[in-house]
């Protein structure tokens, strides 16, 4: 931190695991300088005396500032820092959504026949948590990421954070899972959590992602939750546009940078 006539005017750190990664030699770093204090260099000077005291030689610095952040992005040109990846999130007032509108869409699917279930309505399938965690390895090869990262490491859909009573499958005519959507979070809790959520190849552009999230939203919702918070990778993506259609508010995107030392 920075301190001047007794009072704390910026602060910083050098983080080693962002995100729940960890790459020998890389580190992530997160600055704030105090509104009064700014273009003085001091988030520079922090940095520089952190690199230097790191516990080993540092080669990547990252940092992930939102677009807004106008003020905060003034040290990364002259420190090297490229732009290497985008993401965003979402929130969606749960007071404003009406479950009712997508409801025609849930009967076509429903028509064609693709089933909304939750978790504990396929409980007779002795298979069920294999075949979830097995779709959701085979869609997360399709999630956006800054660069490759192998294992995937969301949480399975079975995972402890997940709502298992708040869990939707999407079931094919063959009783084939083709989609799944969750939430994620403290059950009581006023804000939750969407977990992951994807359909497969040849079930896609039907709607059965939107369905998934509407059934989830208005689990949500009956559950007394106020707001719902997601976010993904990328820029105007598949996920941004079913989310826009429930009705979330997308925020500025968040901006990922490195410099190679």
């Amino acid at each position: 931190m920075a301190e001047m006539d007794g009072a704390v005017i910026a602060t910083g750190d050098l983080r080693s695991t962002w995100a729940g990664e960890t790459h020998p030699g890389r580190y992530w770093t997160l600055l704030c300088v105090r509104e009064d204090h700014r273009h003085q260099g001091l988030d520079v000077r922090m940095l520089h005396h952190a690199i230097r005291d790191a516990p080993e030689p540092v080669r990547e610095v990252w940092t992930c500032i939102r677009e807004d952040f106008v003020p905060a992005a003034g040290f990364l040109e002259p420190e090297g820092f490229i732009e290497q990846f985008r993401s965003w999130g979402a929130h969606l007032d749960l007071s404003a959504f009406d479950p009712a509108r997508f409801e025609p869409l849930v009967s076509k699917l429903e028509r064609d026949g693709i089933r909304l279930v939750r978790y504990h309505d396929v409980a007779g399938d002795p298979e069920r948590d294999r075949r979830l965690v097995e779709l959701q390895r085979e869609l997360e090869e399709d999630a956006l990421a800054f660069e490759p990262i192998i294992p995937r490491t969301h949480d399975d859909v079975t995972s402890p954070d997940t709502l298992l009573d708040a869990t939707v499958v999407a079931v094919a005519p063959d009783g084939r899972y083709v989609g799944l959507a969750s939430l994620v979070g403290d059950a009581a809790g006023k804000h939750l959590g969407c977990g992951f959520t994807g359909v497969a190849h040849a079930y896609r552009n039907r709607g059965i992602a939107t369905a998934l999230e509407a059934r989830v939203a208005q689990i949500a919702k009956g559950m007394g939750c106020v707001a719902l918070n997601t976010g993904g990778g990328g820029v105007d993506t598949a996920m941004q546009r079913v989310n826009r259609k429930l009705g979330f508010e997308i925020e500025p995107a968040w901006i990922t940078f490195a410099s190679r030392r």
